[in-house]
């Protein structure tokens, strides 16, 4: 769990292996070590440095077989800013259009953004984890560009 600084390496239209549907997948790159938030001898939240995390590969998949999950991957590719900060690094109609789409993913590559990875523990010892993409603005509510 923590939030890491990644750089998207492959932004592709692909078919879900598991239900037969278009999705989007992007293949993240750690560019360097991840921040946990741990509570400091003060009762403080803090970030601490989670070593060994830099170089390491995280995935994140869009289904698109709603409307629902169509805005969601918008909402999230939005968050991508070009030399304008605080301006999505392509417009909206880029993501809506499936001519444009293909096109929209490849600008994506070499792009920087956050990540946060969370997880979860089932009773049964399982566990899930998610990744989400983090708006340049939210990391640095979050404190995270100070790092």
């Amino acid at each position: 769990e923590g939030y890491y600084s990644v750089e998207v390496v492959k932004a592709e239209l692909t078919v879900s292996k598991s239900s037969d549907k278009p999705q989007i997948k992007l293949q993240l790159k750690t560019v360097e070590n991840g921040l946990a938030v741990v509570i400091d001898e003060d009762g403080d939240s803090v970030f601490e440095k989670i070593e060994k995390t830099k170089d390491r590969m995280l995935f994140k998949y869009y289904p698109l077989t709603t409307k629902a999950e169509v805005e969601k991957m918008i909402k999230d590719m939005l968050k991508f800013e070009g030399d304008e900060p605080g301006e999505p690094l392509l417009e909206r109609e880029y993501f809506q259009s499936s001519e444009l789409l293909t096109a929209a993913l490849e600008v994506l590559e070499g792009s920087r953004i956050y990540a946060q990875v969370s997880v979860s523990k089932k009773k049964d010892g399982e566990s899930s984890s998610w990744t989400n993409l983090i708006s340049w603005e939210r990391a640095e509510k979050l404190g995270l560009l100070e790092e």
